[in-house]
């Protein structure tokens, strides 16, 4: 092997280590989009979860008003409380959208929190572009996560716990591992999209600090920790491809060179 094609394949090695956990950048709207107090990195509803990201090594990005590619490209994880607290604009434009729908396919994880009835239209402008549709509300007691320890989401002694007390939204899509239940309903699902992770929770009380349980907490380490290590990172993608079309085109000027 020549030296430069063991430099490329050093590279590689040191862009994509195999069965390391990533530390995560995880971003949110700002209160211009949601309640102040379900702001990720400020909200004072927020302090369990801003801790224990933190304590799992992983970054909160700055926060946004509207959804760009660019904004979007520093981030592993968007997470989104239900949009329409207030805000100027209750549903996603077409344009975020788009942006959203993009960034997911190229191995982004998007987390998103849901609330009551009347702010169905913020809910599903998130969630429709991925095919998840909110059928209807559940009662305002029995939601539980799904008993599945099988589920890497639900690991950790998530599977089988309480999930809050709050009226939560009733969730659909054709292709999706069941995550949390209300009295039979589904009200919490993830499916894959392209590269990436879609998880949607029909309630967003349950990660705020007066009602955040262990299992709550440890539901959204979850999604951080292992979640991610299962994803792809958009960043990674390109450089592999890029370097393994390099090694290619070396190769076959050495074979064409010995004919």
């Amino acid at each position: 092997m020549r030296p430069i094609e063991k430099m490329i394949v050093t590279a590689l090695a040191l862009i994509l280590p195999v069965g390391e956990i990533n530390a995560a950048t995880i971003g949110s709207f700002d209160s211009t989009r949601v309640l102040e107090r379900r702001v990720l990195n400020t909200g004072a509803d927020r302090d369990v979860v801003r801790a224990a990201i933190a304590s799992d090594g992983h970054t909160v990005a700055n926060t946004t008003g509207v959804l760009t590619e660019n904004y979007l490209d520093g981030l592993d994880v968007f997470y989104t409380s239900v949009l329409g607290f207030g805000s100027s604009s209750s549903v996603l434009s077409t344009a975020e959208q788009s942006a959203l729908v993009d960034w997911v396919s190229d191995g982004g994880i998007l987390l998103s929190t849901g609330e009551q009835p009347f702010f169905r239209a913020s809910y599903e402008s998130v969630l429709n572009p991925f095919g998840i549709d909110l059928v209807s509300q559940a009662a305002a007691s029995g939601s539980q996560w799904a008993n599945d320890t099988g589920v890497a989401l639900l690991a950790n002694g998530v599977a089988g716990s309480t999930l809050t007390d709050s009226a939560s939204s009733i969730l659909a899509s054709g292709n999706a591992t069941t995550l949390a239940t209300n009295n039979g309903n589904v009200i919490g699902l993830s499916m894959g999209f392209g590269s990436g992770l879609v998880i949607a929770i029909g309630d967003s009380n349950f990660l705020d600090d007066q009602l955040i349980n262990t299992a709550g907490e440890q539901f959204f380490r979850n999604a951080l920790n292992t979640e991610l290590s299962a994803v792809p990172l958009p960043a990674g993608l390109p450089l592999l491809l890029g370097g393994m079309g390099l090694l290619g085109l070396l190769r076959n000027r050495k074979k064409a060179a010995a004919v």
